[in-house]
């Protein structure tokens, strides 16, 4: 038993290095990149093509429609477009079935 221990307390101490061993490379990589993706005065940076939210609005789908009215279309809408809830129903209302 005592040399399971011991080895169980080493594998602790073997996954607490690789955090720390990610978080380094991690903290690196933000440094170079993060500026890519982080905010700008509060706002998202708009450095990614939303063309694929717009073209997906044009297009019917039935399958997946909720997830996509959900995790897609609604946050793209207030945050994105910044249209209020309100035009943002409308937009989703009015997005072709099929």
């Amino acid at each position: 038993m005592r040399k399971y221990y011991t080895w169980l307390r080493a594998e602790e101490v073997r996954d607490i290095e690789r955090r720390k061993a990610r978080e380094i490379e991690y903290r690196a990589w933000n440094r170079k990149h993060g500026h890519l993706y982080g905010r700008a005065k509060g706002k998202y940076t708009n450095l990614h093509d939303y063309g694929y939210i717009e073209r997906l609005i044009n297009k019917p789908i039935h399958t997946h429609r909720n997830y996509c009215v959900w995790k897609i279309l609604v946050p793209y809408c207030i945050n994105i477009k910044e249209l209020s809830k309100l035009q943002t129903f409308d937009t989703v209302k009015t997005w072709p079935v099929l």
